[in-house]
């Protein structure tokens, strides 16, 4: 019989699959023309209106083995978010060769820091 701690793996993993496929299949509509003064006169995200959003994990999430960083997941949700013009900062603290006991004693640190969506 298989535990929920067994399956706990699997579930994140569907989770951080279906957020990949959530950003990716909304279509972004061609922006209209926007006169000037139209932008000035909008306001800006304030830094207390900006969201964190924290990744922790080990390779898959540092980008081992990738060209660059910016091609590891975190950065790839961090840019559609960024698209969208979403209010959300996009924190990756993956960590190549990571455990799980390795990752416990790191939480608290990065806890630190005001995190509104932690992603294992």
């Amino acid at each position: 019989m298989t535990t929920l701690a067994a399956r706990r793996p699997v579930h994140v993993a569907c989770f951080c699959l279906l957020l990949l496929a959530a950003l990716g299949c909304q279509q972004k509509p061609a922006p209209e023309p926007t006169p000037p003064a139209a932008v000035a006169a909008t306001p800006a995200p304030t830094a207390s209106a900006t969201r964190t959003v924290l990744f922790l994990g080990n390779s898959l999430s540092a980008g081992y083995v990738l060209a660059t960083p910016d091609s590891a997941f975190p950065a790839l949700i961090g840019q559609q978010i960024a698209e969208r013009g979403l209010p959300y900062r996009v924190v990756n603290a993956g960590l190549s060769g990571e455990t799980t006991a390795g990752g416990l004693r790191r939480i608290g640190w990065l806890l630190r820091q005001p995190v509104d969506v932690l992603v294992i």
